[in-house]
């Protein structure tokens, strides 16, 4: 199931020169970065990309597809890390509104902790330095989730992650035609 349309693929943080070295800084240089520090790069990192990747692609009537934004600040800074501190979701909110393009939808792939942990050990993919913490970690980062999708149904959209890939690209692309099919209607 195709949508026909030009579609740019990003990684945040990433997918510029700039950030996919704060990229390497935040996930993999030993440097003891506090939370701070961490969010406010994953913000620079998501600048960047905006300004080199998101905005042209946009402009030139491009889909772009980035693999996480906001959302993941939020939970894996917001919840994981600080634990649900209102000051740091308060930073994240803030810096958040400063954005001037958000996604249009998220999808939250839902995966309960110990299914998630089983399959980042199958893809033998490493730990950076958020994979390496542990279930209480993730447990929070995942409450973070639930609590962003909750406050956000409309945006942010609760994938049920344990069905098999291509059900879940089904569920996705399904979604999408939709909402791509609304916005035609609103449009015209």
């Amino acid at each position: 199931m195709a949508l026909d349309l030009p579609v740019i693929q990003t990684r945040d943080p990433g997918g510029t020169a700039a950030g996919e070295a704060i990229r390497n800084l935040l996930l993999f240089e030993k440097a003891d970065l506090s939370i701070t520090a961490q969010v406010l790069l994953f913000f620079a990192a998501r600048d960047q990309a905006l300004n080199e990747v998101i905005r042209p692609s946009l402009l030139d009537g491009k889909i772009v597809m980035t693999d996480r934004h906001t959302l993941s600040t939020l939970a894996y800074q917001g919840y994981g890390l600080a634990k649900g501190d209102e000051g740091t979701l308060e930073m994240i909110s803030t810096l958040d509104r400063t954005m001037p393009v958000r996604p249009d939808i998220t999808f939250w792939l839902d995966v309960p902790v110990s299914i998630s942990s089983q399959r980042t050990e199958a893809r033998n993919a490493g730990s950076d330095r958020l994979e390496s913490n542990g279930a209480d970690f993730f447990e929070r980062v995942r409450t973070g989730y639930s609590e962003a999708w909750k406050k956000n149904p409309e945006r942010i959209i609760r994938i049920d992650g344990t069905k098999e890939q291509s059900l879940i690209t089904l569920e996705i692309m399904s979604i999408l035609k939709q909402s791509m099919a609304e916005k035609a209607i609103l449009s015209a």
